[in-house]
């Protein structure tokens, strides 16, 4: 039987704890990693995902179970597990359909900490999902403190890069999330310095909502005469089903997040203004 495995970490540049242990999600050897996205059409525009390697699949954030679980069925794929990134209900609402449709497993923040879906391991490997790819959970607090993400690395020459992320409603396309329910702005900041500033400009980010035009109006409210956010926002389309896919290098040109050197006032620090644009984006 195939699984998939994560591991979850802590990161300090470039060094990788297992403390916790490895997840077992299962093994995909040599296989190919998909990353399905399916947009659920709701009023929050959220994003579902499937990881699948042609054989197993996880579920992550499930809206609409059904849509999932159609996919499973014209991939054949078995379902092993759901992720959760954090515990608000628009990530969790198919949970109860898909555990009635599969004997599978949940992970999240809840979960993981209590060590209950680990392997024994004390120090076990990390395992790869193909030849030189590396899946690991890790926390990304601010938006709520049980937030979690998926990071998937490739491992080159004995140097670890970011080659995508699945990040709940930490990092949005062109925004970050807001932490009035549950969370807190300075930790938020505190991950995307830690976990997400120093990524590798090519790494894919796949969030829990589709938020591209109103932040991206909202960049230009604070930089009119930022042309890459003019020329993204002039390219969507209105099927926010088939929206673009955004990078760590993209973001670092659009996001007002990730531009804080550029739009800090006169004795601001780096936090000062992440909660002030925080603050401006609540209220904008």
């Amino acid at each position: 039987m195939t699984f998939f495995y994560f591991a979850s970490y802590c990161r300090v540049l470039t060094i990788v704890s297992s403390r916790l242990g490895l997840e077992q999600l299962g093994q995909l050897g040599e296989q190919t990693l998909n990353i399905h996205r399916i947009y659920n059409d709701n009023a929050g525009r959220n994003f579902s995902y499937v990881i699948d390697n042609g054989e197993s699949a996880c579920a992550v954030d499930p809206y609409y179970a059904e849509l999932i679980i159609s996919y499973l069925q014209e991939k054949r794929l078995a379902l092993v597990s759901i992720v959760n990134t954090h515990e608000h209900h628009d990530h969790t609402r198919g949970n109860d359909a898909l555990l009635a449709y599969a004997d599978c497993r949940v992970i999240n923040y809840s979960t993981i900490h209590s060590r209950k879906v680990f392997d024994s391991s004390p120090n076990p490997p990390f395992l790869e999902w193909k030849k030189g790819w590396f899946g690991a959970i890790i926390d990304t607090p601010g938006h709520t403190m049980k937030h979690i993400s998926i990071f998937f690395f490739e491992s080159r020459n004995r140097t670890i890069k970011e080659r995508a992320v699945i990040c709940g409603d930490t990092i949005f396309s062109a925004g970050v999330g807001n932490c009035h329910n549950g969370g807190d702005v300075e930790v938020l900041q505190h991950t995307l310095e830690l976990q997400f500033y120093r990524m590798d400009d090519n790494t894919l980010i796949y969030p829990g909502h589709e938020y591209w035009h109103s932040n991206l109006n909202f960049a230009l409210s604070l930089e009119p005469d930022n042309q890459k956010a003019r020329e993204i926002l002039a390219q969507l389309g209105d099927d926010p089903a088939q929206a673009p896919v955004s990078t760590i290098g993209l973001e670092r040109q659009v996001n007002p997040f990730f531009r804080l050197d550029k739009l800090a006032l006169d004795g601001e620090d780096e936090v000062d203004t992440f909660i002030r644009l925080r603050s401006l984006r609540d209220r904008w």
